[in-house]
C-alpha cells in the first residue's frame, strides 16, 4: 500500500493510494518510518500545515509518498535537515544481523546541502540513493533522515526569450526559493513549437541566479535565455521556472 503523509500541528493524516481510505492519527509523533521498495517522495501540502515533518526512510528499503500534484496547489519544500548514514542503532534496523546497524558515527558530509539542491522550492520531490556520489559506510544499513517545512510561495514559469518580473508589495523583499531553466513537460511552453524541441523532459538545469540577482530587491526583471542560464539541452525549448515569496524587510 502506498501512503501519502501530511502532517498538521495536531495529527497525521494517511490516505491509501486510491483515496478511498483515510487514516486520522493522534497525536502527531514524530519519526515517521516505512519500509517500501521505493525512492523517497517529499510532497509541500498546503501552506497552513507549517509543522516540521521528519522523514526517515530506509535504504534500499525505503518509503514513497503518493505524488498528488493537485493537492500542492500553494506552499513549497523547505529542507531544514537531512543525513544521509546512521546515527542510531536502532532506526531502520528490522531484523538485520548486529553488525550492519550498529556503526553509528556514519553520516555523509554534504548530503544536506544536495538534498536542498534538489528538493528546495519544489512541490514533489524524489531522492533515491543514486544522487549521492559515494557511500559513506560500505558495510553499514543506511537511512536518509530529513526535516523539511512547506512554505508559502509564488510560482513562475516563463518561457524561453521572454522576459519574468518578480514584484512584491511596498515593505517586502523578493526571495528565491528555486529556479531551474530546462523542461520537465512536453505541454508548457509548447504554442507553435516543434515536437522535436519539446520531447525532452529530463532537461534540468537549477540556477543561483535568479537568487543573486533578485534576493532582497523590491521588483526584479530578467529574460528567460540561455546566455544568461546556460544551454545545458541545445535542441530543446526551454523555460525558466522559478519559486519565491515576498518577505518582510
Amino acid at each position: 500500500m502506498k501512503i501519502l503523509v501530511f502532517s498538521s500541528l495536531a495529527s497525521c493524516l494517511l490516505f491509501t493510494a486510491d483515496l478511498t481510505t483515510v487514516f486520522y492519527i493522534f497525536p502527531f509523533t514524530l519519526p515517521l518510518s516505512f519500509h517500501q521498495k521505493s525512492p523517497l517522495t517529499l510532497i509541500s501540502a498546503h501552506s497552513t500545515l507549517r509543522s516540521w515533518l521528519v522523514i526517515e526512510s530506509c535504504f534500499f528499503l525505503v518509503f514513497e509518498y503518493l505524488p498528488l500534484r493537485y493537492l500542492t496547489e500553494t506552499g513549497v519544500i523547505r529542507v531544514q535537515e537531512s543525513m544521509y548514514g546512521r546515527t542510531n542503532p536502532d532506526t531502520c534496523s528490522g531484523e538485520k544481523p548486529e553488525e550492519v546497524v550498529t556503526n553509528t558515527a556514519c553520516s555523509l558530509e554534504g548530503a544536506e546541502d544536495i538534498i536542498k539542491t534538489r528538493c528546495d522550492g519544489k512541490k514533489v520531490c524524489e531522492v533515491t540513493p543514486a544522487i549521492f556520489a559515494r557511500d559513506p559506510c560500505h558495510d553499514t544499513f543506511k537511512y536518509l533522515q530529513t526535516s523539511y517545512a512547506c512554505v508559502p510561495s509564488i510560482h513562475l514559469i516563463t518561457c524561453e526569450q521572454s522576459m519574468v518580473q518578480l514584484q512584491c508589495d511596498e515593505g517586502h523583499v523578493i526571495h528565491v526559493y528555486h529556479a531551474d531553466f530546462g523542461r520537465h513537460d512536453a505541454n508548457i511552453c509548447s504554442f507553435r513549437r516543434d515536437a522535436s524541441h519539446l520531447q525532452n523532459v529530463k532537461c534540468s538545469n537549477p540556477t543561483d541566479k535568479v537568487a543573486e540577482r533578485c534576493n532582497g530587491k523590491h521588483s526584479c526583471t530578467m529574460r528567460a535565455s540561455s546566455t544568461l542560464f546556460g544551454d545545458t539541452c541545445p535542441k530543446t525549448y526551454k523555460y525558466l521556472e522559478l519559486t519565491y515569496n515576498c518577505l518582510s524587510k
